[in-house]
């Protein structure tokens, strides 16, 4: 039986996933948007997936290798809030309804850092979307991405991964493999050898992305976004970043997991 390894439909898993079907034909890769990933593990769709850090902090089941994950060290570009108010002005968050980590991070942005008070309400982001007074909009992924380099006269642009970074000091973990059998070797290598293939065949993974993607982002923001914004294996200071973050959460936001992966 093929081996299933579940990731996300948007640009910064690329370099992670690209060549896994090339390098092991006995596993197949599966999209699936990161609400819908821990279920995927849950339901046995998949050996391993590439898990929001939400549902890992929500799951004591779900375990993280300690090797990679798609994470920010400041400006992240694809995880924003857009508003055409100042932050202090904000009364009502749209939260994306694609996303638990990014919107949990907007919570502990808004309640713990600038104190807000906010309606909550959900919505599902497209170009098209119209815009409320005084309100703010989650946007995460290669939609948030073209948003945040583009020009939207109007608007404000909050980095939700900046914020974190000038808060806090520690990067932002967003994604990273999670099991809840553990994976086999064959399994772990292949991550490796995808990842080690990936990060060197950038300008291949992009000609792939111009060609396929939906996204309205030129080739070289794209490539400075992969190489500069997105960090993809962990340090201590993501461990840190990760524990310190469960513990906002856990202050009267949502109960979880005190530290990761215990």
């Amino acid at each position: 039986m093929k081996k299933i390894i579940g990731t996300v439909p948007f640009v910064n898993s690329y370099p992670l996933t690209f060549y896994i079907n090339d390098i092991d034909s006995n596993i197949n890769l599966k999209y699936f948007y990161p609400n819908n990933l821990m279920e995927s593990l849950m339901q046995k769709k998949a050996n391993i997936s590439l898990l929001p850090i939400a549902s890992h902090f929500r799951n004591n089941n779900a375990f993280s290798l300690n090797k990679y994950c798609i994470s920010s060290k400041g400006q992240v570009k694809s995880v924003i809030l857009l508003s055409k108010s100042n932050f202090k002005d904000i009364d009502t968050i749209f939260f994306d309804s694609r996303s638990k980590s990014s919107n949990l991070l907007m919570r502990v942005i808004a309640e713990k850092f600038f104190k807000i008070n906010f309606e909550a309400k959900t919505y599902v982001p497209t170009r098209s979307m119209t815009f409320e007074p005084n309100a703010g909009y989650v946007v995460i992924g290669d939609l948030g991405l073209e948003i945040s380099t583009s020009k939207m006269p109007g608007f404000k642009i909050y980095d939700l991964g900046e914020i974190w970074f000038n808060e806090t000091g520690y990067p932002f973990t967003f994604a990273s493999f999670n099991y809840v059998e553990t994976p086999s070797k064959d399994v772990i290598s292949v991550l490796d050898s995808s990842f080690e293939r990936g990060i060197k065949s950038l300008e291949k993974i992009l000609d792939y992305i111009i060609n396929i993607n939906d996204i309205n982002v030129s080739h070289k923001l794209i490539k400075k976004y992969l190489e500069k914004n997105i960090v993809y294996e962990f340090s201590k200071d993501h461990f840190s970043g990760v524990d310190l973050f469960f513990s906002l959460v856990n202050d009267g936001i949502m109960n979880g997991r005190a530290k990761y992966n215990e």
